[in-house]
């Protein structure tokens, strides 16, 4: 028995005493559907199983329109298939999917105990890092619960958690797979979304001072403000669009 430090010492403590030749998560409000273990069986040479899922909600999210199904050498991808696996969530949870325990204990691959948010993707990135092949298949395996309170996480979401998502992801693609410029403006565009969405969520009359604090932290970051300089903003259609260009452009959080 261990006591409640949290979800990624809870997962380290699992991978402490794993026995078998795979891995795999399960939060604790989740569950694996009949046959979930069968595709450690069913692609034994693959190095990560990456699985897909049902949910609660009214369309339940999987990786279905990839159309990048099947075992690959993922250091010999195309920019095709890196634009795909890029440009959603397909490493950000680490459930759904299997790892090797060896790959996992022998490179001492662990969940970071010091950040809230992202752990996921820490582990499953560095993951990567040691790995030659990838399954990815339709086989759903999870069912994931979304509690109502999940949609506030853009809310909450700081701006630092998306720029420490950024770079991870930046890192990876660009060290271990060495993607062209044409990924580098995916993920640029992809972090730039994040940011906006998080500000306009933010931008009510009860939220003016969240708001604020948030473009402090955006124009005060110089990558966000190179990337943001280079983007197009020819359709700034919304207030909280028009807001979010004045303020950066002239660098005062309170154009309002």
């Amino acid at each position: 028995h261990q006591t409640n430090s949290g979800v990624s010492a809870a997962r380290n403590k699992g991978i402490s005493v794993s026995k078998g030749e795979w891995i795999c998560f399960l939060d604790s409000d989740d569950y694996l559907l009949p046959d979930a273990l069968s595709l450690i069986y069913k692609y034994p040479d693959a190095d990560l199983i990456c699985s897909s899922y049902k949910s609660n909600e009214p369309v339940s999210s999987d990786y279905s329109n990839n159309d990048i199904y099947g075992t690959f050498d993922i250091k010999n991808i195309t920019d095709t298939h890196i634009k795909v696996l890029t440009s959603g969530n397909m490493f950000f949870p680490c459930w759904a999917k299997y790892y090797k325990r060896s790959v996992v204990t022998d490179n001492d691959i662990h969940f970071p105990d010091d950040i809230k948010l992202a752990e996921d993707m820490v582990f499953v990135y560095t993951y990567l890092r040691f790995i030659q092949v990838i399954t990815i298949t339709k086989d759903v395996t999870n069912y994931y619960y979304v509690h109502d309170d999940n949609t506030t996480k853009v809310v909450e979401t700081p701006f630092e958690t998306y720029k420490f998502i950024h770079e991870w992801k930046t890192n990876y693609f660009s060290d271990c797979l060495r993607c062209s410029g044409i990924i580098q403006n995916d993920l640029n565009e992809s972090f730039l979304t994040n940011c906006i969405s998080a500000f306009k969520s933010k931008a009510t009359y009860s939220k003016l001072f969240e708001s604020s604090e948030y473009l402090r932290k955006c124009f005060n970051d110089e990558s966000f403000i190179e990337l943001y300089m280079l983007a197009d903003k020819r359709s700034l259609n919304t207030l909280s669009d028009r807001i979010l260009n004045w303020s950066i452009l002239n660098k005062n959080p309170l154009p309002f």
